[in-house]
């Protein structure tokens, strides 16, 4: 998946279809005026949806810069895996909230996380 952590544009597939997401002010925009009531804390919400639906249309409002005319119907009718495009969606949101230096410093926080686990886990084994 590539991801431009200044635009906030990530590659994704729907279906055979290579698109890009992207969440800018016009999508952040539609999206608050459709799930006012879901993104109470804003679009970093997101992840709170279980809604299947729901979220092929968020999907579909984050693919409108660059794929106009995609709907959410297209969205469910891409194979899995989810995870895939939930991850995608994910990213997309968080460079748009909080930009590249912002994304830089917790992708080294969550790195050092993960060594730091590592740690301890040989440390038990040992």
């Amino acid at each position: 998946m590539r991801a431009n952590k200044y635009t906030g544009e990530v590659d994704v597939m729907i279906g055979k279809r290579k698109c890009v997401l992207v969440f800018d002010f016009e999508a952040i925009a539609a999206l608050h005026t459709v799930y006012e009531s879901d993104l109470k804390g804003g679009l970093l919400d997101v992840g709170k949806i279980t809604d299947l639906k729901k979220l092929a249309a968020i999907m579909a409002v984050g693919l409108q810069k660059h794929q106009l005319g995609i709907t959410a119907a297209e969205v469910m009718a891409a194979p899995p895996p989810l995870v895939t495009m939930r991850r995608a969606m994910d990213t997309a949101i968080a460079y748009t909230y909080f930009g590249p230096d912002i994304m830089a410093e917790i992708e080294k926080g969550t790195e050092r996380l993960a060594n730091a686990k590592t740690v301890v886990a040989k440390k038990k084994k040992s």
